[in-house]
């Protein structure tokens, strides 16, 4: 959750020097979607059962969600060293793209996986619908600007 929640509290006092103006009016059903699993996924992360399997065979999965959540900061860390734009906020990381939206979702999906924690795994899909949508929606709107 702090490798979530820490650059977004930096983004807050360094938002793209175009300011909200740039980007797209979201889609209030998207924005429901990402709310709903935004609260969800934060519940359900923090209130597990099994976290501690550290031996088991499904260790991977949560490697795999660490991983996905160290290439999330590397692309804060571009954001921040690079010229701080809202087209930064949405370039690819090499194939991935849309990172900063794509990457924590990954990361919370290999994590409800390793959790066996289907409630998890709900609120992030809907979660991934919300943010995933949203971030799309800005994209496009900075492509045709």
């Amino acid at each position: 959750m702090l490798m979530l929640f820490i650059p977004n509290i930096f983004w807050a006092v360094f938002r793209p020097k175009e300011g909200a103006s740039g980007l797209a009016t979201e889609t209030i059903s998207l924005v429901v979607f990402e709310r709903f699993g935004q609260i969800s996924t934060t519940l359900f992360s923090v209130i597990t059962q099994d976290i501690h399997q550290a031996l088991s065979c499904r260790i991977v999965w949560f490697i795999a969600s660490l991983g996905a959540m160290v290439l999330y900061e590397v692309s804060w860390i571009r954001y921040f060293r690079g010229g701080k734009t809202a087209k930064d906020l949405y370039r690819s990381l090499s194939w991935i793209p849309i990172p900063l939206a794509t990457l924590p979702i990954v990361g919370f999906l290999l994590l409800s996986i390793y959790e066996k924690n289907a409630w998890l795994l709900i609120s992030v899909v809907i979660l991934g619908i919300g943010h995933i949508g949203i971030h799309l929606q800005h994209r496009e709107h900075l492509r045709m600007a």
